[in-house]
């Protein structure tokens, strides 16, 4: 089974979040805008109302899957953690460089975060195409091989994408905290589009003509990943309606 390199499913897993998050910040801050297309000057504002919030988010939401990424057990993980005696000062940027393990993977994490803090800050989302533009130049990126098994990189995105969409509702401060199951339903479409995908092109360029299902099972690869996708996001989806 092909490997997927630590570096793109890291680099997916933070497209993915920041995907995730500007859609709960939108929705819960413009609800009238929900299913149109957002101004750049809609999304910008959102950014500079919540810049301070954001490091903090992604760090919370990403500390715990980097840290599965590097070890075989939950038990490891919490023992490792506790010799370091991290408190509520330790700092975002030291959580994450221990989170990642080395230097070089903490390198990868931080430009991937500033390439998509400059997108959102030039007032619009990085689109799957633009991201696999930029990846599949990078053969370090999409070499096969004994990288991430599907499970684990398939998982790391989801939750990632889950993780920012939840933590973007409730920095929205809105009342109403529903996950809306549209959203969801297109967020993995494209979060799967960047871990999965060969080809830069669009996901949804045909998904009128094929429908929704058919645009899943291609951005899947094969019929394993789609199964795993549609377990791995039902269940982050029970998760997170339940907090």
């Amino acid at each position: 089974m092909k490997g997927y390199p630590w570096h793109r499913v890291a680099r997916a897993m933070t497209r993915g979040f920041f995907e995730g998050l500007m859609e709960g910040l939108c929705e819960g801050t413009h609800p009238e805008l929900i299913g149109k297309r957002r101004e750049a000057k809609v999304i910008k504002q959102l950014v500079a109302d919540h810049y301070g919030e954001i490091a903090q988010s992604f760090v919370g939401a990403v500390f715990p899957l980097l840290l599965s990424l590097r070890f075989d057990s939950y038990d490891l993980a919490v023992a490792d953690l506790s010799s370091h005696h991290f408190d509520s000062h330790t700092s975002p940027k030291l959580l994450l460089r221990y989170a990642c393990g080395s230097k070089e993977d903490y390198d990868i994490v931080v430009e991937a975060y500033r390439q998509q803090m400059e997108c959102l800050l030039l007032g619009h989302i990085q689109r799957p195409e633009e991201f696999l533009k930029s990846v599949l130049e990078d053969s370090e990126l999409t070499e096969e091989n004994d990288g991430l098994e599907a499970p684990v990189a398939i998982r790391t995105v989801v939750r990632a994408i889950m993780q920012g969409y939840a933590e973007g509702i409730k920095m929205s401060k809105t009342a109403n905290r529903q996950l809306r199951q549209q959203t969801v339903l297109r967020l993995m479409v494209n979060g799967m589009a960047t871990l999965l995908s060969e080809e830069a092109v669009d996901p949804w360029a045909d998904a009128d003509a094929i429908g929704l299902e058919a645009v899943y099972k291609r951005v899947s690869i094969n019929a394993f990943n789609y199964e795993t996708l549609l377990d791995e996001m039902n269940q982050a989806y029970a998760d997170l309606s339940l907090e």
